[in-house]
Parts: C-alpha cells; structure tokens; sequence
C-alpha cells in the first residue's frame, strides 16, 4: 500500500503542477488522503502538529475546490482546451475520489 500511495502522490502532484488531468488528479488526491486520514491520522489529535488529520483533510479540500473550479488558464489542460469546470463536474470529481479512497479502505479492510 505504501508503493501505491507514494506512487499515486507523485503522479497526481505532478499533473496538479503542470494542470494536466486536473479532473483525475484531484479524484486521486481525494482518494489518497481520505485513505491517509482514517488509515493512519485518525488515532492522534485533529492537529497536524501531533500527527493529526489536519494536514490530510486540508489537502482533500483543495482538491474538491479544483474539481470544481479547474486549474485556471496557466494550465495545461486550458491550454489544450481539455477542460470546462462546472458544478457537474467537480460532484463527478468528488464521487470518484469517495469512491476510490472507500475502495482502497474496503479491500484494507477485507485483508
């Protein structure tokens, strides 16, 4: 699972610099750090200071505002003209991030 998340966190934090894929890279952040907040913070203190989920939840909700709003005109995908952020949109962001950080959670969970 560590191979996975590390994996996944570069991935996705290097289409977030560049704006590319911006729809799946904040789906992915969403997944990874629900999965970072209750697999690993959720025992400790909310703040990030004494290794709380301050930290992970703050990054979830900067990608759920992305999924809504895009990444702005500097970005790839504008540039490219691959993305039209709307309300529809951004809940399509967020359902996939629940649905894949659940899915990572669940098959935890079974093993």
């Amino acid at each position: 699972m560590v191979k996975l998340a590390g994996g996944a966190e570069l991935v996705e934090g290097a289409a977030l610099v560049v704006g590319l894929g911006i729809p799946v890279a904040a789906g992915a952040v969403i997944a990874t750090m629900l999965n970072a907040t209750v697999a690993v913070h959720r025992r400790n203190d909310r703040l990030a200071i004494d290794g709380g989920y301050e930290y992970p939840l703050g990054m979830a909700a900067a990608a759920v505002i992305l999924g809504f709003t895009g990444a702005g005109a500097a970005s790839l995908d504008a540039t490219l003209g691959l993305t039209h952020p709307s309300l529809r949109s951004g809940c399509l962001v967020v359902a996939l991030g629940l649905a894949a950080g659940f899915g990572v959670l669940f098959s935890r969970a079974a093993a």
